[in-house]
């Protein structure tokens, strides 16, 4: 008998004030899965929540597929926070595929950048905005990457 998965489903508010609704896995291979499977105004939480308990009777007959990108969400890409992408950076490139001495070097990167950035929108961050920050850096005393 397989055991227990956990299956989690994470809102997200974007920008533009809407919310995505993620739900967060591990699929039938093993592999971490995180899926956004709605948004509001079109999906309130009991929706999302339908949505899950769909992707989870498929894991566990064995036969869930991760969405073509066609079908998948369709989010402004002005509206995307760089806290958000960093984080879907790290879920699906970092945490678990890199050692682990290459994931706490990213970590103390990230650990500097998020409170400067991660509410920002990816759109709005630009040359200067980073010229900007890694100087503040250097005058701490760090070193740029």
């Amino acid at each position: 008998m397989a055991a227990h998965k956990k299956f989690t489903l994470r809102p997200r508010r974007r920008a533009n004030g809407e919310t995505t609704w993620y739900a967060r896995f591990t699929d039938q291979h093993g592999t971490r899965q995180e899926i956004p499977v709605g948004m509001t105004p079109h999906m309130d939480a009991e929706a999302a929540e339908k949505a899950m308990a769909h992707i989870k009777a498929d894991v566990e007959r064995g036969v869930w597929r991760r969405p073509e990108p066609s079908k998948r969400l369709k989010i402004d890409p002005q509206a995307v926070l760089f806290g958000d992408v960093a984080f879907d950076w790290w879920a699906e490139m970092i945490e678990g595929r890199k050692a682990e001495t290459t994931q706490k070097a990213y970590r103390a990167e990230l650990d500097h950048i998020m409170p400067v950035f991660s509410k920002r929108r990816v759109a709005d961050i630009g040359r200067r905005d980073i010229d900007r920050f890694v100087s503040a850096q250097i005058r701490k005393g760090l070193a740029p990457s």
